[in-house]
Order: structure tokens, then C-alpha cells, then sequence
């Protein structure tokens, strides 16, 4: 039997007098299946076939300086005929060129791929054996001339970047305390979504894959990540000692060049006081002397971003001017942007009491705006009005930091250093036991 089957096709006439009957009747239900399995192959994919171009020199410029087109799909006869007539001379010629091109492949993957496929969204459980995704590859010419938007997009970024520096050093956003749930070997705890992200201006040129961008969340509220954290740990599948999460205090100014960094790989979000946000929208917001920034939206139960509150004061000729502070280090008036309402308040009663405005009738008003939309507008504000600010973290936070700290100070650090050796070797012993134990897929 296994001399018919690897018979070849191409036999003569006295071959094939040789060949009992009962094998000339299996020799012919063996070609009626394969013609059987081409008519199928061919009906399946006549689209694919027309697609498919023969390789020459100036589809070779093309492919090189231009763009190229590339087809996704399940293996079958039809493109391993077309693979061995065109590409495997060309790859086999050289090992390293071929490393090569699958190196530039897997990277433009991620970066600048576009795709064509009719329907975009398709599900990532593909099981047809007649789908094919088309990509279109560019190339030098084409990224630069014809997709100018690209080269926009890492202008926009590198300007965004330095933009985020610019801004941390004028406000001192390292000072903001800001909180992420991590694990034990201090690596952040990224949230995936199921839904699409458009809110990027300038998104990834590719659209196969971003439906599930993940996002990293930044409390500004201690409470708030630790009750974040409690609620992954109570819907993990492990036990809450295996997954060792704890909250890692990082700051403002982190969390704006990171999402600059990878703002189109991962959404980071600041999730606000959730406190102070419930006081605002039920308390403070019926208080004669708060008011909202025109460009504020809101409404009756909803207020967007983090609240800040500014402090303005109008004298008796009705002139405007903020409350200010004078800076330790070089004595400039500095305009603090406070992010709890009791500290506004209280800075408020002490500027009406002090020398700066005896004599006046004076009133007040405080001004609540988010925290996002002001460092957005800082430098147009900077520029035009000639004021400099800074932000005040709220109480609450310092007394956490002080808290941390004196608790820090009480533990050795060569204790801290020696349980996070003993987690790592931990981990790294489990993951030898897991693959020594689990089964493996045998190659046939």
C-alpha cells in the first residue's frame, strides 16, 4: 500500500499493468479524492489565487522602497505551491537575510502594520479555513511620502515627551504622590479592556489586535488602590499569598512621561479621590464661595477628572488676583493649585487676614477645574498671563508619606533586600517544577 500511495503521478503505461486490481481501484479513490479536494480548494479560494503576483525585478523595487502585501491564512496547497515558486530560492539563499527580514516582520508588526481584510472586526478566535487577512507593509518611500502622518505622530510624541519634562520641572510633579497596585517584584498591575480605545489622535496604523488595549491606573487616593487591590485578590484564581500584590507610591510626574512614552501602547489613566469627589458633587458645590471653571464639564451627579480648586480674590474695584505663596528657594510668588477643598478653604481665610489685602473689601471665590485639563492648558496659561503655579498635594497624603516612612525607618533595608531574593528564587523554582511537570505537545 505504501508504494501506491508514494507512486508518482507521472507513470508509464507499463507501470502501470503491474498494479493489481484491488490497488488500481484504491489508486483511482485516491485521485478522485484529491481532484475532489482541489475543485473544493480552488472554489475557497479564488480570491487568494487572484491575488497572488509572481515575483520579478520591479515587484522586488516594489516590495523594497514601496510597500508589500502580505496574506494571513491557514496553510494549504494553494500558497505552498506559491511559497515554493517564489520565496523559498529567494530565503534559503541566505540564513542571516532571512533572520533579517523576520526581525524587520515581527517589529513593523507592532508598529506601522496596516491592515486590509474587508472585515475588521473579526474575532480572535478564527477557526475558518477560508480567511485570509491582507496587510500592507510600507516601506521607506511610502512611510515617509505617502503616510506623512507617521513621522507626525513620533514628532507629536518626542514633542509631548520633552513637553512632560518642561511641565515636571515648573511644577515639581515629582512631589504629587500618586498610587499603583504592583506585585511583589514592584511591576505594575495593567487592567485589559474589552472595548475599542478612540480617544487617541493619532493611533496605531494597524487594526488587527488593538481592540484590547490595557490600562495602568494611578490613584491619587491610598484608599482607593488598596480597595482596587483587595478587589483583583478576591477574583484571582490563586490564593492571596501567590500573588503577592502590594501598592507602590509613585508620582505625577512618572505617570506623564510613561503615558507620553507609550501612548499608544497602553492607556494610563489617574483615577481620581473618590472621596473628595463624592464631597464635591453632594457638599462643596452648594458652598457660596466655590465655582466652576467655565470650560469644566459636569453636571448634576458627574464631574470629569480630578477636582483642583484655585483661590481668587476680587478687591472692592473688582480686580482679579490669585492667592499666592512665595517659594524657599529663589522668593518668586508662586500660585498654589490645591487638590482637597479644606485646604483651599483654609488658604483662602488666611490670605483675606494678611497685610496683602488689609483695607479692601474683599471677596472670594474658588475655582474648581481637573487637574488633567490644567496641566494640558499650563504652558498657553504660563505664556499669556505670565504666572507660575504650583500644586499642593492634599493633607491626607502627606500623613500617608509620614506614616510609610516611619514605618520604613523601623525595618532593616538588608531584611527588605533578602525576603525579595527569597521571592525571586521562589518563583523561579516554581516555574522549573511547572515545566519539568506539565505536558508537552510531541512533535509528529
Amino acid at each position: 500500500m505504501e508504494n501506491i500511495i508514494n507512486y508518482p503521478h507521472s507513470h508509464n503505461i507499463s507501470a502501470r499493468k503491474e498494479i493489481p486490481n484491488a490497488c488500481k481501484s484504491q489508486k483511482s479513490s485516491l485521485s478522485l479524492a484529491y481532484t475532489i479536494y482541489d475543485i473544493q480548494l480552488n472554489s475557497q479560494n479564488n480570491s487568494l489565487s487572484d491575488k497572488l503576483v509572481r515575483k520579478n525585478l520591479w515587484r522586488s523595487i516594489l516590495n523594497n522602497l514601496w510597500y508589500q502585501r502580505l496574506f494571513l491564512s491557514k496553510q494549504n496547497r494553494l500558497t505552498g505551491r506559491y511559497y515554493d515558486q517564489n520565496y523559498d530560492p529567494y530565503l534559503s539563499s541566505s540564513k542571516a537575510q532571512y533572520k533579517n527580514i523576520m526581525s524587520e516582520l515581527s517589529t513593523i508588526l507592532k508598529k506601522s502594520m496596516v491592515c486590509t481584510c474587508s472585515n475588521p472586526n473579526t474575532s480572535r478566535q478564527v477557526d475558518s479555513a477560508s480567511l485570509q487577512v491582507e496587510y500592507m507593509w510600507p516601506r521607506s518611500l511610502y512611510s515617509n511620502l505617502i503616510n506623512p502622518a507617521r513621522v507626525y505622530s513620533e514628532r507629536l510624541r518626542a514633542y509631548l515627551l520633552e513637553l512632560s519634562k518642561r511641565t515636571n520641572k515648573n511644577l515639581s510633579l515629582d512631589n504629587i504622590p500618586l498610587y499603583v497596585v504592583s506585585n511583589n517584584f514592584g511591576k505594575m498591575v495593567v487592567s485589559e479592556q474589552p472595548s475599542y480605545i478612540k480617544s487617541n489622535v493619532l493611533p496605531n496604523f494597524y487594526r488587527v489586535n488593538t481592540q484590547y488595549m490595557d490600562q495602568a491606573w494611578f490613584f491619587v487616593n491610598f484608599d482607593d488602590a488598596c480597595e482596587y487591590m483587595n478587589s483583583i485578590l478576591d477574583k484571582s484564581l490563586v490564593t492571596k499569598r501567590q500573588v503577592a500584590l502590594k501598592i507602590f507610591t509613585s508620582n505625577l510626574g512618572a505617570f506623564y512621561s510613561l503615558a507620553q512614552k507609550y501612548r499608544n501602547q497602553i492607556v494610563f489613566r489617574v483615577i481620581p479621590d473618590l472621596n473628595e469627589l463624592s464631597l464635591l458633587m453632594t457638599r462643596y458645590k452648594y458652598d457660596r464661595y466655590l465655582e466652576f471653571h467655565p470650560l469644566q464639564r459636569y453636571s448634576k451627579m458627574s464631574f470629569q477628572g480630578q477636582p483642583v480648586y484655585i483661590v481668587k480674590i476680587y478687591d472692592d474695584r473688582n480686580e482679579r488676583q490669585y492667592a499666592s505663596m512665595t517659594s524657599n528657594r529663589n522668593d518668586k510668588e508662586l500660585i498654589p493649585i490645591f487638590m482637597s477643598y479644606n485646604d483651599a478653604r483654609f488658604e483662602e481665610k488666611r490670605w483675606k487676614t494678611s497685610d496683602k489685602v488689609l483695607g479692601f473689601k474683599n471677596r472670594s471665590k474658588i475655582v474648581v477645574y481637573n487637574l488633567e485639563k490644567f496641566l494640558e492648558n499650563l504652558e498657553k496659561t504660563e505664556e499669556k498671563e505670565g504666572l507660575s503655579y504650583t500644586i499642593i498635594p492634599p493633607r491626607s497624603s502627606y500623613l500617608h508619606l509620614k506614616n510609610l516612612e516611619n514605618q520604613q525607618l523601623s525595618i532593616s533595608p538588608w531584611w527588605v533586600d533578602f525576603t525579595s531574593g527569597i521571592s525571586s528564587i521562589s518563583l523561579w523554582f516554581k516555574r522549573i517544577a511547572w515545566s519539568l511537570t506539565s505536558k508537552h505537545p510531541i512533535n509528529l
